[in-house]
């Protein structure tokens, strides 16, 4: 039968590989249990994260699951939940998601750009070093940038907030390759332009968006 997959935050996902066996089968028992209660994904995360923490500290002590969880795995997770403040940490994540969805957002503007200007060579016959080391370049970008439209995109699903943001990058990103592939022997480029306006307005809505959750 094959494993359920839950909605697991990268971050916890990463903290959960540091997990020796013991306190891996304890894990995986105490997440089964959460996310059939709990319905609120971002508040789910938080709490494993505090679980998770909790756990890696009690594992490099080298203290049994049994010393961890003292009488049961469900009063180990409602002495952490009690301690939580969930509107603190919910902010602290806003705030750093927020800063994340802003850097991914200059990177893949950057990134995007080069790749159009390989177009322009590309289409033009006109390379600044060579075919293949340009070639190799735009390559390299374009992977960055994928990377970066898959990381807005998950912190977009994160709040369940509008996808808006998301369509105006790839909008803009159409229109730029429209752009280099018609007019690559013009000797002005907007495409940069198109690109930076189109990552301010993106940014300013998500903060919108998430702000109003």
């Amino acid at each position: 039968m094959k494993e359920k997959k839950y909605d697991i935050y990268f971050e916890n996902s990463v903290k959960v590989k540091s997990l020796n066996d013991d306190y891996f089968k304890c894990y995986q028992e105490i997440e089964k249990t959460l996310f059939k209660k709990q319905k609120n994904v971002l508040k789910t995360n938080i709490l494993i994260s505090e679980i998770l923490d909790c756990m890696l500290i009690c594992q490099e002590k080298g203290q049994t699951v049994k010393q961890m969880i003292g009488q049961s795995s469900q009063s180990f997770v409602d002495q952490i939940d009690r301690k939580i403040n969930y509107k603190e940490k919910i902010n602290q994540l806003k705030q750093r998601d927020s800063n994340k969805y802003e850097m991914s957002g200059i990177l893949l503007t950057m990134c995007i750009y080069i790749v159009l200007l390989f177009v322009k060579e590309l289409v033009g016959n006109h390379y600044l070093i060579n075919y293949y080391i340009d070639l190799l370049v735009a390559v390299i970008m374009l992977v960055i940038s994928v990377k970066q439209l898959l990381n807005q995109r998950q912190l977009i699903k994160r709040y369940q907030v509008s996808f808006q943001p998301f369509i105006i990058e790839i909008v803009s990103i159409v229109i730029s390759l429209l752009i280099s592939i018609l007019f690559y022997n013009s000797p002005f480029d907007i495409t940069f332009v198109i690109l930076v306006v189109a990552f301010f307005t993106s940014k300013k809505m998500y903060s919108k968006s998430w702000r109003s959750k």
